[in-house]
């Protein structure tokens, strides 16, 4: 392996532990019906949606496809 992927799974590591201190309750996909190329407006877009159903917290990442369009993944209380 390389430093590199070391260094990646460690990371990787160190954020599921993380996480896992914290109580979730939905783990969460979103994809958009109008594509999205800019992951902090995709982020900001779901957070806002979230805060529409009460959630207080949240863990959110940004994936792109591989045609450039983003979709979310997350954890949510």
């Amino acid at each position: 392996m390389t430093r590199a992927t070391d260094r990646g799974d460690l990371i990787r590591q160190q954020y599921a532990e993380w996480l896992q201190g914290y109580n979730w309750d939905y783990y969460l996909t979103s994809t958009f019906r109008k594509p999205r190329k800019e992951p902090y407006y995709a982020l900001q877009s779901v957070w806002h949606e979230l805060q529409h159903y009460f959630v207080t917290r949240a863990f959110l990442v940004c994936e792109p496809h591989q045609s450039g369009d983003v979709h979310i993944h997350g954890l949510a209380a």
